[in-house]
């Protein structure tokens, strides 16, 4: 049977078709145009001189560990985990001679099934907590670590080599060590780990070299960083509470390091230093309608030896409180004096290494919370290292924590009769540096 084409598509149809050949003539028509010189490319010198001094950087800790968690009564919780435990996006820009500016991003894993919210009105500190929901807790965050201004005024006599940081910067101690003791991917140093103070807080600061620089650090001992021929320096003053906090309180944490090169041309890796901190806890309590912050004040004094073959570090720890404020007695009011002393060792060849460190650290140093109390812990770490290239760094490490009776754990108040079970753990690190 024949089919009827009805006039509206026939209609319908046509127009298509008048159309597709309107549209190709079109285009065929302006393909023979002739078509307008290309744009020029941006001359490559104006590319190259919008990046000069531009620097972008990664650094990131693959872990793998595996051991037990120590429990009151002697008891030891195992584990056995992957885990990233940094993950550095650093973006640098150096402006001009004087000026330049930094920003960190750092990636870590929240472990908490609460997040804390934190907001200060005055005198008034109100902190509210909300549940994570499931399908958040664990999850890799990203924080701010470092943001930065930079400005580097000229040399004035013997002090050469200044920048000041403003904004959330460097603190004095725990950079300069980190420089020293190459095994940051292994854990915090001593101090850190202890739970005194962090890395990086909000403030201004100034430093600088002592004399110029050493000439060949780098084949003299090991180390470019922190190469001034006699030493460097760092004095800052910041919030207090670290760089993920808020601050509480109304006073502001002064700090400084010092670190002398006595023997610039005899023993250039021979350096002797101190740092010293003063301000008050970042956290308050109320008694008979009074409010306390607990005064806090930390030192370390360190002799480290550094050769490209050998690394050697010994330092002593004392002080009172913390920077959290937690670390009291006497109605929370008075803060908790507490000593401790380290040691470190890295025998290096080639690419290979092999290293060891032990810590001691006691919280209450003076009894304070309990009579006759036995609150420290020892903490021993030796291990090997492989370095294929240049900011890459393959380490195997055990590393054990025992407990004294009462202790509370590290960074934790002593608890009578406690009986903490030891810490042990199998480790495998490997560090991406770009």
């Amino acid at each position: 049977m024949s089919k009827r084409i009805s006039g509206k598509s026939f209609g319908t149809s046509a127009g298509l078709i008048l159309a597709a050949f309107l549209l190709i003539g079109w285009s065929t028509a302006r393909a023979e145009e002739p078509k307008p010189p290309a744009m020029a490319p941006a001359p490559a010198s104006a590319i190259d001189k919008s990046l000069d001094g531009l620097k972008i950087g990664i650094l990131a800790y693959i872990d793998y560990s595996e051991g037990d968690m120590g429990q009151p009564g002697g008891q030891a919780q195992h584990y056995n985990s992957f885990g990233l435990t940094r993950g550095y996006f650093t973006v640098e820009k150096k402006f001009s001679n004087l000026i330049g500016a930094r920003i960190t991003l750092d990636l870590y894993q929240d472990k908490e099934d609460k997040i804390k919210i934190t907001t200060v009105d005055g005198a008034t500190v109100t902190t509210t907590e909300y549940k994570v929901p499931d399908d958040m807790e664990g999850s890799y965050v990203i924080r701010l670590k470092y943001l930065y201004a930079v400005i580097s005024p000229a040399d004035r006599g013997p002090f050469t080599q200044m920048k000041a940081e403003l904004g959330m910067g460097h603190t004095p101690w725990l950079d300069f060590e980190e420089s020293v003791n190459p095994y940051r991917c292994q854990g915090t140093m001593p101090v850190e780990r202890a739970g005194v103070f962090a890395s990086a807080d909000v403030g201004v600061s100034l430093m600088g070299n002592f004399g110029g620089t050493l000439e060949s650090a780098e084949q003299k001992t090991g180390n470019a960083k922190y190469n001034g021929r006699y030493g460097s320096w760092h004095l800052g003053v910041y919030n207090g509470g670290g760089y993920a906090t808020v601050e509480k309180n109304q006073n502001k944490v002064v700090e400084g390091r010092i670190s002398l090169r006595p023997l610039a041309d005899e023993l250039p890796g021979l350096q002797v230093s101190y740092f010293y901190l003063t301000g008050q806890g970042n956290a308050s309590t109320e008694f008979k309608k009074d409010t306390y912050w607990p005064y806090y004040d930390a030192q370390v004094g360190m002799v480290s030896f550094e050769h490209p073959n050998v690394v050697a570090t010994v330092q002593y720890l004392a002080g009172r409180g913390n920077a959290a404020g937690t670390w009291t007695y006497h109605d929370q009011r008075d803060a908790l004096p507490w000593t401790g002393y380290s040691a470190f060792l890295q025998l290096k060849k080639d690419k290979l290494a092999a290293f060891g460190r032990y810590d001691w650290f006691d919280i209450d140093a003076q009894d304070k919370i309990l009579d006759d109390g036995e609150g420290a812990y020892a903490l021993t770490i030796y291990g090997v290292s492989y370095a294929p290239l240049p900011g890459q760094l393959l380490i195997v490490d055990l590393e054990t924590t025992n407990y004294q009776d009462d202790a509370g754990g590290r960074g934790k108040l002593p608890v009578l009769g406690n009986d903490l079970g030891d810490d042990r753990k199998l480790q495998v690190v490997y560090q991406v540096k770009l």
